[in-house]
């Protein structure tokens, strides 16, 4: 009888489950907060349907991307966690024009979306190293 070994990361797995849940709630405050902002403050029309656009396409680029590294790392493949990787190079851009492109950013927002970047980073952190020892191991 052969043991089989289990590739998956464990800590990669924990900052995924937690950073769905946070995801989560990041979206539905960044939507909130917008529409605040859009109600209160002078936006033009073309402003206002830009950073709509960008915040509305980065809910499913983030959901999109956990799915993938969450099942790539308890499949064990590698095609999933590199293109995890790649929606990982957008939600940072995402988030970096949220913080400094913006046209009015708010106090309560930025601390959300740097929180948010500080998931996204740590877990294209932890799924580079396991995507490598996925590779090697075969």
């Amino acid at each position: 009888m052969e043991i089989s070994r289990m590739r998956s990361s464990l800590p990669l797995e924990i900052l995924l489950y937690f950073n769905a849940r946070y995801s989560t709630i990041f979206y539905i405050f960044l939507i909130g907060v917008f529409v605040y902002k859009f109600s209160l403050m002078p936006y033009s029309l073309h402003i206002g349907i830009c950073e709509s656009f960008i915040v509305l396409l980065l809910g499913p680029i983030d959901f999109i991307r956990i799915h993938w590294a969450r099942r790539g790392n308890l499949t064990e493949t590698q095609a999933f966690l590199l293109l995890s990787i790649l929606l990982s190079v957008a939600s940072i851009v995402g988030c970096v024009y949220l913080l400094y492109f913006q046209a009015y950013l708010l106090f309560p927002e930025q601390i959300a979306v740097y929180a948010e970047l500080a998931l996204v980073i740590i877990g294209t952190i932890l799924v580079i190293p396991t995507s490598i020892f996925l590779y090697n191991k075969k």
